[in-house]
């Protein structure tokens, strides 16, 4: 099993002991397997719920009056006990998303204390959403163990997830306060090794430099610049994470994600992740399944 790679377990096992909820169910699904395609829920759910897109997209409605919003991957959506609820993925999409329901009266105090700001809700975006798949895995193994301490572990791996969430999201925002840079958001993600000019992001939304730089800055709470250095350095660490052989070096992998100053590409990643890109490699490969 792989320890967490941010923080150690202790950390989290800690941690998790300062909140009191219940873990109610998790799940990877494909919308190719969904039973039922429609999740409709007018009056809401009575419990959390974070809706993960790691690939494809869904539709999202926010109100009965509202239009359904089409949300693409590395995006999440949170709702709250209460909040109107009706989202959809089309079969053929071949979309991959993750699921978590869980309670308790301290659940706000928690995803404020992990970055996540509940009053932004439903949307946000998160930088890679393939870095916490992880977490969603072992949640669905130890939820089907019959252990003393199942409970305890189930919480200090939530708290985990919630933390990593907090950690890779860009900034939370709302779609309808971001939609005006959504196109540059969406290139840059899928384009993290290109070379731009913050002008050629602002042409692409038909703005002017200046009022592209705030509305991102806005939207994201980091400058365009910083927010490709972190796109960046999450492939990076996903690359890692999936050339567990070492068939590629660690400069070719900082090459493949747009870093070619290898002095500042490993100032970067230490600062990021604490430990030096060799180190975290080793960590990682030491401490895999």
């Amino acid at each position: 099993m792989r320890s967490f790679t941010s923080r150690n377990f202790s950390e989290f096992k800690n941690k998790a002991s300062e909140y009191h909820f219940e873990f109610y169910a998790c799940a990877i699904r494909s919308a190719e397997s969904e039973k039922q395609g429609h999740a409709f829920w007018p009056d809401g759910r009575k419990d959390y719920q974070i809706v993960i897109i790691e690939k494809g997209y869904g539709f999202f409605r926010n109100s009965p009056q509202g239009k359904a919003v089409r949300v693409g991957e590395n995006n999440l959506i949170l709702f709250c006990p209460g909040d109107y609820q009706d989202y959809w993925f089309e079969k053929n999409s071949n979309t991959i998303f993750y699921r978590i329901h869980f309670s308790g009266t301290q659940v706000p105090a928690l995803l404020q204390d992990c970055g996540v700001n509940i009053t932004k809700r439903p949307f946000y975006t998160i930088k890679k959403a393939g870095s916490v798949r992880w977490y969603f895995e072992q949640l669905i193994l130890l939820n089907k163990l019959d252990a003393p301490t199942k409970n305890l572990l189930l919480n200090s791996l939530t708290v985990a997830l919630i933390y990593n969430i907090g950690r890779n999201l860009s900034g939370a925002h709302s779609l309808s306060k971001s939609y005006k840079i959504r196109r540059a958001i969406d290139y840059i993600t899928t384009n993290p090794a290109e070379h731009h000019p913050v002008a050629f992001y602002a042409e692409m939304c038909r703005l002017s430099v200046s009022r592209f730089s705030a509305i991102f800055k806005e939207a994201t709470n980091t400058s365009v610049k910083e927010y490709i250095s972190g796109v960046r350095l999450e492939c990076v660490i996903n690359d890692f994470y999936n050339d567990r052989d070492w068939t590629l070096s660690i400069d070719e992998i900082a090459n493949n994600n747009g870093y070619f100053n290898m002095t500042n590409f490993y100032n970067k990643f230490k600062e990021y992740t604490g430990k030096t890109p060799g180190q975290f490699r080793k960590y990682i490969t030491k401490n895999r399944d």
